[in-house]
């Protein structure tokens, strides 16, 4: 989902994107990825690979770790050796979601889940395999090519009566074309400054929301008169709804982008305005 939007946005701004097949190299294999950087020689590496299945982390924790931890640290490692900054992309679950008010990239992450830990283990491991690294934490992407919240709420909306939609959990909708944007704006503008500061940072769509008022602004963008009621409900409420026990969500998860804004002059469009335009809403 976030792929193939990278490629088109960094070929767009002149870079040369050169895609890594899944089914030609295995990041949890060191020697494949060694292998397939030392063939491409890139002045960047970026890796946008994860295991994203909250809650199939639970159930398969060693692939959940092998990817989003052991992947990352392999990659790291073999840009380092070819000399080549590395860019990670994580996430909000690092956090707790205790918390009242946006995240910091100095919070100190407290992950709470397979899926969480594997991917702050995944941080440690770019920034322990490498010198010269960004790790980028966003939340709540959507976008074509892939399983995602819009899709999946715009679909019911035209066909059910009512959908049950969780109300106590916050983050920041992030449309992925302009993640993609945003990621290659920082690329860009840190090649032109000399391969100048790297580090954290936060990069999302701007605005928070429930996923109740998200799910709430898809329907009211769902052509059609006849719409499916959106009714909140807690996560708990949720989780017996559908009978199956989940993962745990962080309920606070909304990103600061103050310092990306700060460093790179960079915003991302309010989460209103990015669901708009990919809905194709005038």
């Amino acid at each position: 989902m976030l792929g193939h939007k990278l490629v088109e946005a960094l070929n767009s701004a002149g870079f040369e994107a050169v895609p890594v097949p899944e089914d030609k190299v295995d990041i949890r294999r060191r020697n494949d990825v060694e292998t397939a950087v030392s063939e491409i020689r890139p002045s960047f590496v970026i890796n946008a690979a994860a295991y994203t299945d909250v809650d199939g982390c639970e159930n398969n924790s060693d692939l959940a770790f092998d990817v989003n931890a052991a992947g990352a640290g392999n990659i790291a490692r073999s840009a380092e050796d070819a000399g080549a900054p590395n860019l990670f992309i994580s996430t909000d679950y690092v956090f707790d979601g205790r918390k009242k008010t946006p995240y910091v990239e100095t919070d100190s992450p407290n992950p709470t889940g397979i899926y969480a830990e594997s991917k702050f283990e995944g941080e440690k491991a770019v920034m322990r395999e490498s010198d010269r690294w960004f790790i980028i934490r966003t939340s709540w992407l959507f976008g074509p090519g892939g399983k995602n919240f819009v899709d999946t709420i715009s679909n019911l909306a035209a066909t059910r009566d009512s959908v049950n939609v969780v109300n106590d959990q916050t983050g920041c909708p992030t449309y992925t074309a302009h993640l993609a944007a945003g990621v290659t704006r920082i690329l860009k503008i840190y090649i032109e400054k000399n391969y100048g500061e790297t580090g954290i940072y936060h990069l999302c769509g701007a605005g928070s929301c429930s996923w109740f008022e998200f799910a709430k602004k898809i329907s009211d963008f769902t052509p059609g008169e006849k719409k499916a009621k959106i009714l909140p409900v807690s996560t708990s409420e949720y989780a017996d709804l559908i009978k199956k026990k989940m993962a745990h969500r962080p309920f606070y998860s909304v990103l600061s982008t103050d310092k990306v804004k700060k460093n790179y002059g960079l915003v991302l469009p309010h989460w209103i305005d990015s669901l708009s335009e990919y809905l194709n809403i005038d």
